[in-house]
């Protein structure tokens, strides 16, 4: 198993790398080959984040790796978390011709839409990121600080170059608006050319990668049937190296890299119990058991059995298991769903239109009004993860409540009936404004039903959007996911006091509204509800913005939900009932806090 990345996969001393893939390879009996990106570690050349440089390097290093005498089949596998998963996503577009399986985990679509989502340029962790990379290629990291002063003079000497490193972060402020110059790194786009085996894995909630992943999963368009597996889930962005995927994982990479019937040793299997048990602090983790014993060594029939399944998986309720009832936010999930296609084919457009007083409505109002709320300055460089710890159970999250005239919201009446949304789905918003731009978040959330005098509210998902960036690519969107164009030429400032049509994308997301609770959706200023995502807004000044519903401005929310009544698609009898809704802060990335009733001003 290969792992590349711009961090320190190569690290002398530290085999296994710098994440926890490279110690599961080895658990799992896998050699493990760690290869620092040119420009990064000790490596030579110029760095330069997701460029085709460092994608044909990863070609010439799966083949290079292939043709080493202990390379069972002389065909590797690559792996990965994040960094290292998406340059796996890069390497496989090129088909180098021994590569045999990718597994990325927590990965994004692409890298204009990561720096600036919506159109909104994330000064949050995506900023910092650059910035530590721009640092440690530069020859700040610690270990390789640590090689030369002990004296190694090729690691010296690979860094002379990195006088000619690029300013990432400059870079990206300068890339404002999405141009074709970016296109080289979309890798929406450049996954359409990976015939390899796939396993991808991301959560809905990922704080650091986000979840536009979802949008890539119809274009694994030349995998071979059957051999592209996506898991999804809510949760945190070191979720996949945890016991929710890690026998997935391994069975994955027994069928397509070792060739064999997964079927993990038994004394593998109690070690990495009492590992797990060890890192995630929670007694009693026992991995899956092996699926495909019958078939004993005939591992051509376990892939074909392996093949036939459905190749999505949706991880329910991550966090709030009962198989772990006193530790709230362990990494299990209550149900599973899994589907053919995402989105689920069987997934039906849903519509709540917009009305007066707040209401979320199942049929459009047929006076027009409009709720009113100002720009809030002071929420743009705020979210809600404050502290914790990802990969651990305990994680303390600050997700505050909008300030009143701050934002404006809708809310259904208690649901009759349990209602799933699984997919992706949009605000089709009328608005208008006294500025010439404005950074829009919307907010889906569920609001519990009262409990001991408390009524609470879990965030759901999110979206974004500058209204500025209004005009819809056709050739990215789809009716449920809108995705706008960004280019120079398709800016249009807002027009004063006039209201026009703004899509924000929710981004993809599954999660169970249970009968009794509300579907919330609220629209405010771009910050403060994103984990570890801040925006630069400042200067869009004292601005009012108003958010049209009935006649002329019909506002309304499309969500993808799952066919009523269809059995393979209901909640788990076991978890159906009102008592067994998941308590707050138990379900991972999904934080809760105190309902405050939305008071939208009219002006």
């Amino acid at each position: 198993m290969i792992q590349y990345s711009g961090y320190e996969p190569s690290r002398p001393g530290d085999p296994q790398g710098a994440d926890a893939g490279g110690r599961i390879a080895l658990a799992f009996g896998f050699a493990y080959v760690g290869v620092n990106m040119r420009g990064t570690g000790c490596s030579g050349g110029v760095f330069d984040t997701f460029s085709p440089a460092q994608t044909a390097d990863g070609y010439d290093i799966v083949e290079i790796v292939a043709r080493q005498p202990w390379v069972k089949h002389g065909r590797p596998g690559m792996m990965g978390i994040s960094y290292s998963g998406i340059s796996q996503l890069y390497v496989a577009s090129t088909n180098p011709p021994s590569l045999a399986a990718i597994t990325p985990l927590s990965v994004i679509e692409d890298p204009w839409e990561q720096q600036w989502p919506g159109g909104i340029y994330n000064s949050g962790f995506t900023r910092q990121w650059l910035a530590s990379r721009d640092d440690e290629s530069s020859g700040g990291a610690g270990w390789v600080r640590a090689r030369l002063e002990a004296g190694d003079a090729t690691c010296a000497d690979n860094l002379k170059i990195r006088s000619q490193n690029v300013s990432f972060e400059q870079l990206a402020r300068a890339l404002d608006t999405r141009s074709a110059l970016s296109e080289p790194r979309n890798i929406s786009r450049l996954v359409r050319e990976i015939d390899v085996p796939v396993f991808l894995a991301s959560s809905w909630h990922d704080e650091q990668s986000g979840a536009r992943f979802g949008l890539m999963f119809d274009d694994f368009v030349a995998v071979p049937p059957g051999q592209a597996r996506f898991t999804v889930y809510n949760g945190h962005h070191q979720d996949p190296l945890s016991p929710l995927l890690m026998y997935s994982l391994f069975e994955f990479l027994a069928l397509y890299v070792d060739r064999s019937v997964p079927v993990l040793n038994a004394a593998v299997r109690a070690g990495v119990g009492l590992v797990v048990q060890d890192i995630f602090g929670v007694p009693g983790v026992v991995l899956e058991d092996d699926r495909f014993v019958q078939f004993g060594d005939d591992d051509t029939a376990a892939r074909a059995a392996y093949e036939a399944e459905d190749p999505v998986r949706v991880l329910f309720e991550n966090g709030a298991s009962p198989v772990f009832p006193d530790f709230p936010m362990a990494q299990r999930e209550r149900f599973e769903i899994d589907f053919p296609a995402w989105p689920p084919p069987a997934a039906e457009a849903r519509t709540f239109h917009f009305g007066p007083g707040g209401a979320l409505l199942d049929d459009a109002p047929g006076a027009s009004g409009f709720d009113t709320f100002e720009f809030d300055a002071d929420v743009v460089r705020r979210h809600y993860h404050v502290s914790g710890d990802h990969t651990g159970i305990r994680v303390f999250n600050d997700w505050r409540p909008t300030r009143t005239g701050f934002g404006v919201a809708w809310e259904s009446e208690p649901l009759a009936e349990d209602v799933i949304v699984a997919g992706e789905g949009h605000v089709d918003l009328w608005f208008r404004s006294t500025g010439t731009d404005a950074p829009i978040e919307v907010v889906l959330s569920e609001v519990y039903p009262e409990t001991n005098g408390v009524i609470q509210e879990l965030r759901v998902q999110h979206g974004l959007a500058r209204a500025g960036f209004r005009t819809v690519d056709p050739d990215r969107s789809t009716p449920l996911q809108p995705n706008n164009l960004f280019t120079a030429a398709s800016y249009e400032p807002l027009p004063r006091d006039e209201f026009v049509n703004v899509k924000v994308p929710i981004y993809s997301v599954a999660h169970p509204f249970r009968a009794g609770s509300r579907i919330r959706v609220e629209i405010n200023t771009a910050g403060g509800d994103a984990a570890l995502w801040d925006f630069e807004s400042d200067s869009y000044g004292a601005t009012t913005h108003d958010v049209g519903f009935g006649g002329d401005t019909p506002s309304k929310v499309i969500l993808s939900v799952l066919p009523s009544g269809a059995p393979e698609y209901q909640i788990p009898e076991a978890f159906a009932p009102q008592a067994a809704r998941p308590p707050c802060d138990s379900l991972r990335g999904q934080p809760c806090r105190i309902y405050e009733p939305a008071a939208n001003l009219a002006r």
